[in-house]
């Protein structure tokens, strides 16, 4: 993936202190190396840019493929564009192409909701859990997947309070 966005943001936050993760399941938290004050140290693996001499490279603070990494995760631009070079357009579910299309989680990232940072799976931020849909159709398997979690919870609140008329024998 081409490196395409950059802005001052990159100044703003080398050196910075460490911003907590406001728990938002859409973007997972920032890599630990992120918020770095050590120059030539990669923001996303932590480990340390070299020449292939061995020499430290001190005005670079990512490898390539990290920064590929960080920015299909967080640049919603770049994730729409190497999502539309893979599929090439065309709708996952009725294999037309349409103008419009979106870019849909395979699996839902709602059900990272509420998840501490240790229990998150960031497979649900890669290429493999993303795919191209059109409008309609995407509309269709949102709408599909909200029944499906409104009907669950609707379940589960009645399984509990069935329990409870149980128990108290009402």
């Amino acid at each position: 993936m081409a490196f395409t966005i950059w802005s001052k943001r990159f100044k703003k936050t080398f050196g910075r202190k460490e911003k907590k993760w406001n728990g938002d399941f859409r973007q997972p938290p920032k890599p630990e190396h992120y918020y770095t004050e050590q120059t030539g140290k990669c923001r996303w693996c932590g480990k340390i840019i070299v020449n292939k001499d061995g020499t430290i490279i001190h005005n670079r603070h990512w490898h390539p493929r990290c920064l590929d990494k960080y920015m299909f995760i967080y640049h919603p631009g770049e994730t729409r564009k190497v999502v539309f070079q893979r599929d090439n357009g065309v709708c996952n579910w009725c294999n037309k192409k349409f103008g419009r299309w979106q870019v849909d989680h395979v699996r839902p990232l709602v059900e990272q909701k509420g998840k501490s940072i240790g229990e998150l799976d960031f497979t649900y931020w890669e290429l493999d859990n993303l795919q191209t849909l059109c409008s309609p159709c995407h509309h269709e398997k949102s709408g599909k997947e909200s029944t499906g979690r409104a009907v669950k919870r609707k379940t589960k609140k009645a399984i509990r309070w069935k329990s409870l008329r149980e128990v108290f024998g009402a």
